[in-house]
């Protein structure tokens, strides 16, 4: 109750309790139906875990940090750029890298930490 549109609930992954969020939803798209190729990342965002919803994963990649350039300064008050933690570079291709901390407001941050802990207690009552 009362949070975003966007926080879509808790998981529990391997008996720690994960808030997950719609990355769709975050970025104020139209929702999609989940299918067998929605997937969650898990990530660590200011010590916390959050799961992030997606469509789906292309490839797993590493880029060295030598390849990553930081974003371009685009218009300014370009709210999209605000999002954007850099440009990794592969071969002839260039990835959009999002910077994880900013994904997530801090006041979704407190009420997703409390959610945690508020259900990994009612489950370690049980």
């Amino acid at each position: 109750p009362e949070s975003e549109e966007y926080i879509k609930g808790l998981i529990n992954l391997r008996g720690t309790i994960i808030p997950a969020i719609d990355v769709r939803l975050r970025f104020k798209q139209e929702p999609l139906e989940y299918n067998d190729r929605t997937c969650i990342i898990i990530i660590d965002v200011q010590s916390t875990v959050i799961g992030l919803i997606v469509e789906k994963i292309e490839e797993v990649v590493t880029i060295p940090d030598e390849n990553i350039d930081p974003p371009p300064k685009l218009v300014h008050g370009n709210a999209m750029n605000k999002y954007v933690w850099g440009l990794g570079k592969l071969s002839d291709e260039v990835k959009l890298l999002l910077d994880p901390d900013k994904l997530i407001k801090d006041e979704d941050l407190e009420f997703m930490e409390e959610a945690a802990e508020t259900a990994q207690a009612q489950e370690v009552e049980e």
